[in-house]
């Protein structure tokens, strides 16, 4: 890394307040972040292949349904057994179960929700999306990369930093282990994002100051800024997406049935 890039002061995010959700109307279609959510593949880690029924927090009794299937459960495809969980509301075979506020447990065919993916202005006509939709997903994977680097805390305590605090940064005690390049790589996309994020604000500003009829200044060019900043995100591209291979975070192989008899004889 350069020294300019380690120089290069960066604002801390400022976290928006949290939102209480409310009961919706039955003609409206629930938000699917507001939602309690339980899948399959969740309870099956809590249960064993007898249960019949799992009782969640609230008080719900849910009927745990099994189903032997071929291709699953040993390593040499044979047959083996799947989860998957009634609907209370209309008793059909379901994989995910959602709760919206104030109601019952249902699946998606006795209520149907509402992903952001759905409501997102612009998302059909050809019209560019807002940057409201785009700082939203620029402080999701701003976050995603925190999660995999293991910082202790994000945003960090200063109000202003740059790419030296973050190497400094700590880290939390489950961290993973990263080769020094991953990290790296890491750091430089998070910088990347925070030039994104700064671009979006730019914008949404900008077109307050045009529906106020207020000239904005003209003296930054984000637009180059957010190019080099795309630019560097593909570049680090790998060391988001790229399992963890560090030696020391491999998990040790599990022994099959024939092999734990053998050990036991």
């Amino acid at each position: 890394m350069s020294s300019a890039e380690k120089s290069s002061p960066r604002c801390s995010q400022i976290k928006p307040p949290p939102i209480t959700p409310t009961p919706y109307p039955r003609h409206r279609r629930p938000k699917a972040e507001d939602c309690e959510r339980i899948t399959a593949a969740e309870i099956r880690r809590c249960v064993g292949p007898e249960a019949t029924n799992w009782k969640m927090a609230d008080g719900t009794l849910l009927e745990l349904r099994w189903a032997v299937v071929r291709g699953c459960g040993n390593h040499n495809c044979g047959t083996g057994t799947e989860l998957t969980l009634a609907c209370p509301q209309c008793s059909a075979t379901v994989r995910v179960l959602r709760q919206p506020p104030g109601e019952g447990w249902s699946c998606w065919r006795c209520r149907p929700v509402s992903h952001p993916s759905h409501r997102r202005p612009g998302s059909r006509g050809g019209r560019q999306k807002p940057p409201s939709w785009r700082l939203a997903q620029v402080v999701s994977e701003q976050r995603r990369v925190v999660e995999l680097l293991g910082l202790e805390q994000w945003p960090p305590r200063k109000i202003l930093w740059k790419l030296s605090d973050l190497e400094a940064a700590p880290l939390h005690p489950g961290a993973p282990r990263l080769s020094r390049k991953r990290r790296n790589a890491l750091l430089l996309c998070l910088d990347a994002l925070e030039t994104l994020r700064y671009g979006a604000i730019f914008l949404a500003l900008k077109e307050d100051l045009k529906a106020s009829e207020i000239e904005p200044s003209k003296t930054t060019t984000w637009e180059q800024l957010t190019h080099q900043a795309n630019q560097t995100l593909i570049y680090t591209s790998w060391a988001r997406r790229r399992r963890n291979r560090y030696p020391g975070n491999r998990q040790p192989n599990r022994k099959t049935k024939k092999q734990a008899a053998q050990a036991a004889t």
